[in-house]
């Protein structure tokens, strides 16, 4: 849960779900327990392309060391400044074994997800395979359930079977929202 609270530091954005989902990409590739990138800049994470995804951190004196970070990290593909605010992009490619999972997560098919991603996002998000709200929603238990009827609004859409809502793709892909 370390890892959620330093996400948490700080944040002056909510993070999406593409945060939640898809920031576990990045670490599916490294063999970091605890991934360099969660610094407090770390704005959110988004779908750049069908095949990357885009981390967006503003700057601050606690990043300036990543673009060396990244450069050693197999999936990175370049950075790009975001606008006129103050913010950078650090290009990712998505893993070719986790596309299919991506697919599903622009479905919001998150019940659907390969057995290994869902345990790289377990493990990414350092949550114990106990009952708990993220595997939950993952694995349809009945917290998770409980946690969705509680926390979101019944009008949001949802796939059929599934307890989280379908990712709302206006705000999780970059090109919508820079």
């Amino acid at each position: 849960m370390e890892q959620v609270q330093k996400l948490n530091k700080n944040r002056t954005v909510e993070k999406n779900q593409a945060t939640r989902f898809l920031l576990p990409l990045v670490y599916a590739s490294t063999n970091n327990k605890y991934p360099v990138y969660l610094k407090d800049g770390f704005e959110n994470c988004y779908l750049y392309s069908d095949d990357k995804i885009v981390l967006i951190y503003n700057i601050t004196d606690d990043i300036k060391n990543l673009d060396e970070d990244f450069n050693q990290e197999e999936l990175f593909v370049d950075s790009i400044d975001v606008g006129n605010e103050q913010k950078v992009g650090y290009i990712f490619e998505i893993p070719e074994q986790y596309k299919e999972d991506v697919e599903k997560f622009k479905k919001g098919l998150y019940s659907q997800f390969s057995d290994d991603y869902k345990e790289q996002i377990l493990t990414f998000w350092d949550i114990e395979k106990t009952e708990n709200v993220f595997e939950g929603i993952l694995y349809k238990t009945e917290i998770g359930k409980k946690f969705a009827e509680e926390e979101n609004n019944s009008d949001d859409e949802k796939a059929e079977g599934e307890y989280w809502p379908k990712p709302n793709m206006e705000i999780e892909q970059f090109s919508n929202m820079y």
